[in-house]
């Protein structure tokens, strides 16, 4: 299906990027999300993408965490899970980023869902 083969393509970009630590380029993937995390808790417009980059390179530069790897090869056969809500427009693949701590227990998970244009998929909140 083009439209789910379209929404491994946008993750597979996201997950590069993470991967390469290259938050500027990350950052407006979240553009949306973030907005609607400050409407809907009434903060300042710019709050949530603040404190979401902050998070984000803590975990991407703390040296006991590493993210989970993804072959290449898992994303060409498209063997990542994803979900679908029932109106078929909004999606995510399940277990995208994560961080896990090298010792002991421990991680982070960024859970990023997307809705459908009807032309792209948008990461939403």
């Amino acid at each position: 299906d083009p439209k789910f083969a379209k929404l491994y393509e946008i993750n597979h970009r996201i997950y590069k990027l993470v991967k390469a630590k290259d938050i500027d380029a990350l950052m407006p993937y979240f553009r949306e999300r973030n907005m609607e995390m400050d409407r809907a808790f009434f903060r300042s417009a710019g709050t949530t993408e603040r404190g979401f980059r902050e998070d984000f390179l803590s975990e991407l530069n703390d040296p006991d965490m590493e993210l989970l790897e993804i072959s290449e090869e898992d994303w060409k056969t498209h063997n990542i899970a994803y979900r679908v809500d029932d109106n078929n427009k909004l999606a995510w693949l399940t277990d995208l980023i994560i961080f896990n701590r090298k010792q002991g227990d421990g991680s982070s998970t960024y859970t990023m869902k997307f809705r459908w244009d009807g032309k792209e998929w948008i990461l939403t909140r």
